[in-house]
């Protein structure tokens, strides 16, 4: 049975900015239940790349929550993804100081 540890959230900041929090998001063991909550009106696009989970994208409607769970084979480390909000342009979401979001893999 997957454990979950806590939510992401990203958010729309005052300066028409998307943030996701928190990040790094720490899972601490395999099969981890990641949880992203969409706390915009927008739709948003999440593109885990060579992040080791379950799914390898999520798109989550506005005001939505969805999932992802830590492979079980996971090894231990920093991952990078890619979530951006979909519309007429297309629009990064990051972190502050401006990086990607990213997972670390704790096994």
């Amino acid at each position: 049975m997957a454990k979950k540890d806590s939510d992401v959230f990203v958010c729309k900041r005052n300066t028409d900015g998307y943030w996701a929090y928190p990040s790094p998001f720490v899972a601490h063991r395999r099969g981890t239940q990641i949880q992203f909550r969409n706390l915009t009106g927008d739709t948003i696009e999440i593109d885990f790349g060579e992040t080791p989970v379950h799914g390898k994208s999520l798109s989550l409607a506005p005001n939505a929550k969805g999932g992802v769970m830590v492979d079980a084979d996971a090894r231990p480390g920093l991952y990078e993804y890619v979530a951006t909000v979909v519309g007429r342009t297309r629009k990064p979401v990051l972190v502050k100081g401006g990086s990607p979001p990213q997972i670390i893999v704790d096994t």
